[in-house]
């Protein structure tokens, strides 16, 4: 198993044991995407229960998460990706590059 595989495994592990990971309205609540999985905030009336420093499990690195998958930041309608998501797109977002945000630092 490879270091993604693994964290992907950590991951719907963390989500089978927090309901408020693993569900949200839609993807306006959610604050990373890897593969088919979705985690949410844990938002309650509006605000954020869940930092995104619940992402970094064990051997793991903000550039790892970053290249595996999406951060999404609900409250400032911004994700983090190599890709356009349309989805997120659609609602507003903007798009920041991996080497140049407010986790690796803007350029």
């Amino acid at each position: 198993m490879n270091d993604k595989e693994n964290y992907i495994k950590q991951l719907k592990q963390l989500v089978l044991e927090d309901d408020n990971l693993a569900n949200g309205n839609g993807l306006e609540e959610a604050i990373y995407l890897i593969d088919d999985i979705v985690i949410y905030g844990g938002f309650y009336q509006g605000i954020r229960g869940y930092d995104h420093n619940e992402l970094l499990l064990d051997n793991v690195t903000w550039e790892d998460i970053l290249n595996w998958g999406t951060i999404i930041v609900p409250e400032i309608k911004s994700y983090i990706s190599n890709i356009h998501l349309a989805e997120l797109d659609d609602l507003g977002y903007q798009m920041l590059p991996l080497n140049n945000n407010h986790i690796m630092g803007f350029k």
